[in-house]
């Protein structure tokens, strides 16, 4: 399995972040961890990072998205489908991972029209990331 450059952790809660970071770590699955507490910010960090410039013309965007699904200014689902308009973006290749607390089931209706590589629920651990990436990376 190789290691992703650029990993993006989207969420709210402090200790879920903390926890996803000691996951990856123990996992060796990214160079770079990158964080956003709520999908506004990361939508900024991906509108600053990953559009192409003239000054920038390859940057690259996170491989792998860890992303709440329940957060407040702007959660998982808004993300989504924020990052799903930008056109500049429909051909990139970032897989999103979904985190939550609560039963994905009651989520996975409305999930249907994004490419999601699989969901963790909440706390994430090591183990947890290698049996949904190992086949991907």
């Amino acid at each position: 399995m190789r290691k992703v450059k650029h990993l993006l952790v989207v969420d709210d809660d402090s200790a879920a972040r903390y926890l996803a970071a000691e996951a990856i770590q123990e996992a060796h699955i990214a160079e770079n961890i990158i964080f956003c507490e709520h999908g506004r910010q990361a939508l900024a960090y991906v509108l600053e990072n990953c559009l192409p410039t003239i000054e920038h013309p390859n940057r690259q965007c996170p491989e792998l998205i860890l992303l709440d699904i329940n957060m407040p200014v702007m959660n998982g689902m808004e993300f989504l489908e924020e990052l799903a308009s930008l056109e500049e973006l429909k051909h990139t290749h970032t897989s999103v991972i979904l985190l939550s607390s609560a039963q994905y089931h009651k989520e996975k209706s409305r999930l249907d029209r994004f490419t999601i590589l699989g969901y963790i629920e909440k706390p994430v651990t090591s183990e947890k990331l290698v049996n949904l990436v190992k086949h991907t990376y």
